[in-house]
Order: C-alpha cells, then structure tokens, then sequence
C-alpha cells in the first residue's frame, strides 16, 4: 500500500477535506476562535508561510489570501465581527491546514507540497467570496 499520495496530481477537494490533516485541523478551529491570542498567533504563522511562499500554486490566490488573512484578524482584535460561525470555522480551519507542515501533501516536497494548500484555500475562498467581498467593503469604510 502507497502511504504517499500522488504528489504529480492536484488533489480533489474531497481528498483534501478527507485527509488526517484536514479533520486535525477541523477540531482544533474552535479553540482558535476562543482564545484571541493563540488566533493571532495561527494567523502571523500563516501570513509567514504564505509570503515565503507568494508565488505557486499561491499566487493566482493571493489577493484573497491576504484578505482572508486580514478578515480573521480584524475578527480576532474583535474589529470586525459580522462573520457567521460557519465561515469562521472553515476560515481558521483552512488557516490551519494551511499552517500544518505535513498534511495530505507535506510541505517539505518541492514543487508539489502547497498544492493540496492552494485546493483548499481556492475551495474556501469560493465558498466565502461574499463574505470576503463584505469584509472589503468594511475596509473601505473604516480604514
């Protein structure tokens, strides 16, 4: 049995939300969302991570990357709180999948480890682009 998935492929969205790393990450989301600290903490982790790695299979995501990014902040600081638990929950999971350095893909693989990554980043950020575009808006206003 090939404990290692086919890194040559990107990885479906079910694969992605199937794996080990996926559900690790899903249960430990809650825990962000009610400690503040330990959120920003997860979430200067992920603003490292993803400018080490801007280009890729990140960069046609980049854009909502960051204001996915800077959304859980504003939410973590308690700035901006009109996000529906749901989405929080798939936010800061994602965040936390994205953070892990071995999930369905490990990291460390050249040129393929960020593409389960960028699968559910790109399927999140489908899921929440009215969400995202909301939070934008909030910006404007109030930057």
């Amino acid at each position: 049995m090939n404990w290692m998935p086919n890194v040559f492929h990107r990885p479906s969205e079910k694969e992605v939300q199937e794996s080990h790393a996926y559900h690790k990450a899903s249960n430990k989301a809650e825990s962000y969302l009610n400690d503040p600290e330990k959120l920003q903490g997860l979430l200067q982790q992920a603003s490292t991570k993803a400018a080490h790695h801007k280009s890729g299979p990140l960069e046609a995501l980049w854009e909502d990357l960051t204001t996915l990014l800077r959304m859980l902040q504003a939410y973590g600081a308690r700035k901006y709180t009109a996000i529906p638990v749901a989405t929080l929950l798939m936010l800061v999971t994602t965040v936390g999948y994205f953070v892990m350095p071995i999930d369905l893909i490990p990291d460390f693989i050249l040129a393929a480890g960020f593409l389960d990554d960028a699968t559910l980043i790109g399927l999140t950020i489908r899921s929440v682009q009215v969400e995202l575009q909301k939070f934008r808006e909030w910006e404007q206003v109030n930057s």
